[in-house]
C-alpha cells in the first residue's frame, strides 16, 4: 500500500531566540520542495488554504516559478 510521506516538516516556536516568522518557516518548506521536484525533473502545483493568502507568499512561488492555487 502507498502511503504519502512527508516533503517538510519543522517544529517552530515563535519564543524560540532564532525564531523570525512564520514566513520565513513557510519560504524554506517551499524552497525544500521545489528543490527535490527539480532534482527530479518534475512539476507539481502547491495548494494552500486562505492562511496562505498574502502576496509575500504569492511572490516567492511567481520567483521559484512554481503552480499554486490558494
Amino acid at each position: 500500500m502507498k502511503q504519502p510521506i512527508s516533503l517538510f516538516s519543522k517544529v517552530h516556536s515563535s519564543t524560540s531566540k532564532d525564531y523570525v516568522s512564520a514566513n520565513t518557516i513557510t519560504f524554506e518548506g517551499i524552497d525544500k520542495i521545489v528543490e527535490i521536484v527539480n532534482k527530479r525533473n518534475l512539476k507539481g502545483i502547491f495548494v494552500n488554504d486562505r492562511g496562505y493568502d498574502i502576496n509575500e507568499i504569492f511572490r516567492h512561488y511567481f520567483e521559484k516559478q512554481q503552480y499554486f492555487i490558494i
